[in-house]
């Protein structure tokens, strides 16, 4: 049977914005993209509120979205902080010190490697019938 689950398999990429620079990706499984859906917005209402003044506030969580990112997707690298110590891409205050050209370098990788930017589309018309044998269950 074909294998339906994410591997954990990694690829190497050398950064353009950060000579010497690289990073070892994986790609998200199907939990860990639903994980950054979920963190990317926030919805706020007041219950309490009188009939008439209530209102609903909906936000972008772009900051959880990257840090999420950062931390699941990278595995390895060789970036360091001014004082030679390796960053640790699980602590906030690392990813948020890098320097934003490199940053988002990390960021289009991450997004090409995930297709966060596209959207599956299933195609209209049924695929072709399949030439192997049915099972049927009784």
């Amino acid at each position: 049977m074909p294998k339906a689950v994410a591997t954990r398999d990694t690829e190497r990429y050398d950064l353009q914005t950060c000579e010497g620079g690289f990073v070892e990706l994986r790609k998200f499984s199907y939990g860990e993209v639903i994980k950054r859906r979920e963190l990317s917005t926030s919805m706020k209402a007041d219950p309490d509120a009188p009939r008439g003044q209530r209102s609903m506030e909906v936000g972008l969580n772009y900051t959880a979205t990257q840090l999420f990112e950062f931390k699941t997707a990278i595995i390895d690298h060789n970036l360091e902080d001014e004082d030679g110590r390796k960053l640790n891409f699980s602590n906030p205050p690392d990813v948020m010190k890098l320097d934003p050209g490199i940053a988002q370098e990390i960021e289009a990788i991450v997004t090409a490697m995930n297709k966060f930017d596209e959207e599956f589309e299933p195609n209209p018309t049924l695929p072709a019938k399949s030439t192997q044998p049915s099972t049927v269950i009784k």
